[in-house]
């Protein structure tokens, strides 16, 4: 009876479980089991494996101290393949979920709430696929909460991971967009205020809108209205319910940061304190204990305490691996006090003792670069550059400028090394026959003694590698001092085997020898310590090398001299050459000093040492004119009243002296702004129809006529476009460069940063296209409208034998012809070889760009000997445009711009 009784309770459930699967009915059976089955088996799982993965990723997470900190932990490109399998399994489980259990209606589309957990595997998919890099495809997961979870809150989570992705992936203006409609919308829930505020803090620093990002980051953390200056708040006491003590940390740390960019290191200082309060993991309790040292004021007479403190942590074991960091803070701190000879000292230890951290090890380089270009010892400078560059990616900050610098540096020490080179090969083919050989014979003798004692070096190396310590009994270890005693690393087998197997992964299998990390090397040979040069204290190569030298051997001195001596200069034609050698290099040096590295005491020295030396070289005019100028900039009227004489008595028909007489009717005087702008004018027509050689012929001569106008740097920008167009990206970019460098406040380094930042992204076309093969089920989706902000227009061009210049020329003059008053500026983006972009802006708007389409589309001029398949017309906005030039795909946009724009199909 019982057995039978269980059979029937057994059948019954049985049947009702197969009542329950069914997913087009929607009761009180269907509902339970449909949720039951999606939170325990589905949702459950999935979240569990989203946590494994976000796990992986926080912990390969690096942070940067050096740098502000970005409020959340996002995964990069290794750090995701390592969370990719645990995001994978989460989304399978959610989809399966939602294949299985969503209830749907008669037309077989899901009945909201019907299963609450629904939802929630959308959102866990749209996460998974955020942390997958999936960014397109995250993106759509959230729309569909957001749009179909309306009436629920569930809907405010796909909004806020929405502003995620766009924040994310730069599309700033719809990140503004949702954040304005929330912190609007009265509904918002209080829970998830702190989160909402931390995201518009996010956006303010990826905008660089460092007050704002303080303002929100602030309201995240206390959630409070604005709160001005934070004089009154304990932190502390004041973090949002249910946050760890390492979230609290981080959100302190980066206001401190913050407020460190807006230079109140009085608040930051304070606010480092409360981060080392909080007792947070090691490496962020230790980077703020430092950070407040730092940013302390002195003035009280605590500094000496808070030093004391630094130096008693370097001999703490726990900060064997901080000690570089440490050094770093207390040069810092000596440079502040005006101990410079200290604060180098100390940036020296930071260097070596550095062996785990090169973002550290980059920044004392590049400290000390920074030191040296500044006071200025420029060759000691740029041997730390050239340290600097080798451990920085294009994505450091400032790494246009840092590679100008080193560049420049570099073309400086070239130009130095000449001089000092053929200045030494001179004095020594003025010897007599007999002194002449005996100093070639005392070099080759001293250099077979170098040899020979490189070569017991090499021999104890070896040994001190196969026996796993000193080369010599009883040897003893050097003590480094701070307390390293028999620690030094070269009585270290382990630490050198790691260190030539760390060194080789990074540098390959390279000789030992001076300037080993260049491509090509100068080898000294002459020397001579009365150089005419001060900067320079080494002396360059000569015809024969020390490698030759050695090749040759002991039996062939003679061969080898004679091979030194092929190289000097003994006939007066040979002299001349050297001569004109020496003119060129003291003329770029000059050059460079005036206008690259700014320093015009140093390149009024350069000139007025080469007029002294070479009376009659072929850049005596022009020397004379920078020697006025660079003393007119000094402030030294009287010097330069002697050069400006000089080019009024020496040539009195020059057109620099007709330009000194007459300043007032000069066309070429920079003192009349409307003549200046006529040539600029001029230029930029030629700029127009294509003809770039000339245009970089008539900017350096504006250079020269006009250096110090206001306009002088649009010249400097026109020569970087125009040099761009020969085809030579490497010359376009150290010309774009150079405009960074030369005008730091002026409009036109925004926007050669802009076009460095684009030639970067044509560079990395690849991964572009990658990224957006990813996302092509989203395809118009990506776009987004906006009627009221300012537009471009764009014109794609096709085909391999398009006259690109032609097409701009035809441009210009319809533009001046019908909107001559709008200014509007054209700029090309070549593609590829049959793909070019036509950019002409700016429209203050949708309904202002779109009657210039109306004109220019129709204009049979502009498209003339241009097939009518061969070119599109658009109308975008900015934040679209960097889109569409990511993709380099039209047929996207064409699908979005005909439905936006004309409200129909293409």
């Amino acid at each position: 009876m019982k057995k039978r009784t269980l059979h029937r309770l057994l059948c019954t459930l049985f049947l009702l479980g197969l009542l329950g699967c069914a997913t087009n009915k929607n009761n009180w059976r269907t509902r339970g089991f449909h949720r039951l089955n999606t939170r325990y088996n589905g949702y459950y799982y999935a979240r569990e494996a989203m946590k494994e993965g976000l796990l992986k990723i926080t912990k390969a997470n690096v942070d940067d101290y050096s740098n502000i900190l970005p409020l959340f932990i996002y995964p990069n490109k290794e750090s995701q393949k390592m969370a990719s399998g645990d995001m994978e399994k989460a989304i399978k489980k959610c989809t399966s979920a939602i294949e299985r259990h969503m209830i749907t209606d008669k037309k077989n589309v899901e009945i909201a709430r019907a299963n609450n957990w629904i939802e929630d595997c959308f959102m866990t998919i749209g996460e998974a696929r955020f942390y997958k890099l999936e960014y397109f495809a995250a993106a759509d997961a959230f729309e569909y909460v957001t749009k179909k979870y309306v009436k629920w809150p569930v809907h405010y989570d796909g909004f806020l991971w929405l502003i995620r992705t766009y924040n994310e992936t730069s599309i700033f203006s719809k990140s503004e967009e949702l954040l304005t409609l929330l912190k609007d919308d009265k509904k918002f829930p209080k829970a998830k205020l702190a989160e909402l505020y931390s995201l518009a803090a996010d956006y303010n620093m990826r905008r660089e809108m460092w007050q704002a990002a303080i303002q929100n980051l602030s309201k995240a953390i206390v959630l409070l209205e604005p709160i001005g200056p934070l004089k009154d708040i304990d932190f502390l006491k004041t973090s949002p319910i249910g946050r760890n003590k390492n979230e609290r940390a981080r959100d302190l740390f980066v206001l401190a940061q913050l407020y460190e960019k807006m230079e109140n290191n009085a608040k930051a200082s304070q606010l480092f304190e409360q981060v080392v309060k909080l007792r947070p993991r090691y490496d962020m309790e230790f980077n703020a204990k430092l950070n407040h040292a730092r940013l302390y004021d002195f003035s009280d007479g605590k500094g000496d305490k808070i030093k004391e403190d630094l130096l008693k942590m370097i001999k703490d074991f726990k900060n064997d691996e901080y000690r570089d960091q440490i050094y770093f803070t207390l040069a810092t701190i000596e440079l502040k006090q005006g101990q410079e000879a200290r604060g180098i000292d100390y940036l020296k230890k930071s260097i070596r003792v550095s062996t785990k951290n090169p973002i550290q090890k980059t920044h004392s380089y590049l400290k000390l670069a920074d030191l040296f270009y500044d006071r200025p010892d420029y060759p000691l400078a740029r041997a730390y550059y050239d340290s600097v560059l080798p451990l920085i990616k294009k994505d450091f900050p400032d790494y246009e400028l840092i590679v100008a610098k080193d560049k420049n540096l570099n073309e400086l020490i070239k130009n130095l090394k000449i001089i000092t080179k053929e200045d030494s090969v001179q004095r020594v083919a003025a010897m007599d026959t007999a002194s002449r050989n005996a100093f070639i014979d005392n070099l080759i003798a001293q250099q077979k003694e170098a040899d020979r004692k490189k070569a017991e070096d090499d021999k104890l190396k070896a040994a001190a590698l196969k026996n796993g310590g000193s080369s010599t009994p009883g040897a003893a270890t050097p003590n480094s001092g701070g307390g390293d005693v028999g620690s030094w690393y070269f009585y270290n087998s382990a630490a050198i085997t790691f260190g030539l197997t760390d060194f080789k992964k990074k540098w390959g299998d390279r000789k030992s020898e001076d300037d080993w990390r260049r491509a090509t090397k100068e080898t000294n040979s002459f020397s001579d310590p009365n150089s005419a040069s001060s900067d320079v204290q080494d002396t360059t190569k000569t015809a024969a090398t020390a490698k030759d030298i050695k090749k040759q051997g002991p039996a062939s001195s003679a061969s080898a001299r004679d091979s030194y001596i092929k190289g000097l200069p003994l006939t007066k034609d040979a002299t001349d050459k050297s001569n004109l050698r020496i003119v060129d290099a003291y003329y770029n040096a000059g050059m460079i000093y005036k206008e690259a590295l700014l320093n015009n005491p140093k390149a009024g020295s350069t000139f007025e040492e080469m007029l002294s030396r070479f009376p009659d070289n072929k850049y005596i005019p022009n020397s004379y004119y920078f020697l006025y100028r660079i003393y007119l900039s000094m402030q030294n009227q009287e010097k330069a009243d002697v050069n400006r004489d000089i080019i009024l008595t020496r040539y009195p028909n020059s057109a620099l002296a007709e330009m000194l007489k007459h300043p007032e009717n000069s066309k070429l005087s920079h003192a009349r702004e409307d003549s200046i702008k006529g040539y600029y004018t001029e230029t930029y027509a030629l700029f127009l129809s294509g003809d770039y050689p000339q245009v970089v012929q008539r900017c350096d001569a504006a250079d020269s006529l006009y250096g110090g106008s206001k306009i002088s740097p649009k010249f400097s920008y026109m020569r970087a476009l125009a040099i761009g167009h020969s085809g030579d990206l490497k010359a376009y970019e150290n010309a774009l460069t150079g405009v960074t460098v030369k005008y730091p406040k002026d409009d036109v380094r925004n926007q050669a940063v802009g076009m460095l930042e684009a030639i970067r992204r044509v560079q990395n076309g690849a991964a572009a296209a990658s990224k957006a093969d990813s996302a092509a089920p989203q395809k118009k989706d990506k776009y987004f409208m906006r009627e009221d902000v300012p537009h471009y227009a764009a014109i794609v061009l096709k085909g391999r034998n398009i006259d690109a210049n032609a097409f701009k020329s035809n441009l210009s003059d319809f533009n001046q012809q019908y909107f001559p008053a709008k200014n509007l500026s054209i700029t090309g983006f070549p593609i590829s070889e049959d793909y070019q972009i036509v950019q002409v802006k700016d429209f203050a708007d949708k309904k202002d760009a779109m009657t210039y389409y109306e004109f220019v589309k129709g204009d049979k001029d502009v498209f003339k000997n241009i097939p009518l398949t061969s070119a599109e017309v658009y109308i975008i906005t900015t934040d679209n445009f960097k889109i569409f030039f990511h993709d380099k795909n039209s047929d996207d946009y064409k699908v979005f711009f005909n439905e936006n724009y004309f409200n129909k199909n293409p």
